[in-house]
């Protein structure tokens, strides 16, 4: 599997849909999951074991490749991919996230 990495510059032009992958290919690989087996709305603590040493990597991860700031305060009402796009538009960091369908 090849890694997404979006420079800053690039992010205006990124597609909504890559994003969601590339925020699929972190959870998988932070939980040791198969991208595959992801589903956008499972529960990532009750499915995947999803702890809050995994919830923070998650989310640095994202600020890291995204170049954003996410509130870790937030964190607590995070339990599925779909509640991380959630998080992300909401904090109008990538606000064409809305648009992209759930799985």
């Amino acid at each position: 599997m090849v890694p997404l990495v979006f420079e800053d510059w690039l992010r205006p032009f990124v597609d909504a849909s890559e994003l969601i992958e590339l925020v699929r290919r972190v959870v998988a690989d932070e939980l040791e999951v198969p991208l595959e087996a992801l589903r956008d709305n499972g529960s990532l603590r009750k499915d995947y074991g999803l702890d809050s040493v995994a919830a923070v990597n998650i989310i640095f991860a994202l600020e890291t490749k995204l170049s954003v700031t996410i509130d870790v305060k937030k964190l607590a009402s995070v339990d599925s991919i779909h509640d991380i796009r959630e998080l992300l538009s909401k904090d109008e960091l990538m606000p064409d996230l809305q648009q992209v369908g759930r799985r």
